[in-house]
């Protein structure tokens, strides 16, 4: 018995129950093949079993049990990733209903200052000048500039909203930094590619909000030989 789905839609799954018959499976999808419509479902299957026949049956690429498993992992990061950047948004919006404007000063909400400044106001810190004081020595405006920024209509339906939005931002933070372990935890038992020297890794790259928690380009260079940042994308 063989079960097998479609894997277009992130499913990939087979099953295969063979007794003591040694078999091998050859995986391919109908529609890389010229296949007539009119036929029935029988009538397709018989048509790949003659190209199978004359050998003209591309076996579909299918990846390791281990990298399979780090899909899984990378799949969910990307998930929790999504979902607390949307959150960030909500706060975005909360924040320009009630007249505030945060970006005018700093050009990421969820770096130090802003974070610190959204944690005050969902807190009930509402004075600019306060709210100033929480500046980054790095952000080049002026307290001035910051507390003019942080002057606004709080309105307690918004600020109920922001609330709820921070909360689960830090919960989804978490969340990544859990897939990070289990990532970290999985690539250290991948089979490394023989002669491969781990490349330098600076701190720049290697910490990066919500980034990597650990050394990425390391095991991505041992495993599959990439050197460049920029190849990471494709996790």
């Amino acid at each position: 018995m063989v079960e097998a789905s479609d894997g277009s839609a992130g499913i990939d799954v087979i099953r295969a129950n063979t007794g003591a018959i040694n078999l091998s499976f050859l995986i391919s999808h109908c529609r890389d093949y010229q296949v007539d419509r009119s036929l029935r479902r029988s009538g397709v299957c018989q048509w790949l079993q003659k190209l199978h026949t004359f050998g003209l049956l591309n076996n579909s690429f299918r990846p390791t049990a281990e990298t399979r498993i780090l899909q899984t992992y990378l799949r969910q990061r990307e998930t929790c990733l999504g979902a607390a950047s949307k959150c960030v948004q909500h706060m975005q919006k909360t924040l320009a209903q009630m007249n505030v404007q945060p970006a005018n000063v700093i050009s990421d909400i969820t770096g130090a200052t802003g974070m610190a400044t959204l944690g005050a106001i969902v807190a009930g810190e509402h004075n600019p000048d306060k709210l100033a004081g929480r500046k980054d020595v790095r952000i080049r405006a002026t307290k001035e500039q910051v507390a003019q920024s942080a002057e606004g209509d709080w309105r307690e339906e918004l600020l109920f909203v922001s609330q709820q939005s921070l909360e689960l931002y830090d919960i989804y933070l978490g969340k990544i930094t859990e897939c990070d372990q289990r990532i970290e935890t999985h690539l250290k038992i991948m089979q490394s590619k023989p002669g491969t020297i781990p490349p330098p890794m600076s701190e720049a790259l290697l910490l990066r909000k919500p980034g990597w928690q650990f050394n990425l380009r390391c095991h991505l260079h041992r495993i599959a030989e990439l050197t460049s940042p920029r190849l990471m994308v494709w996790m």
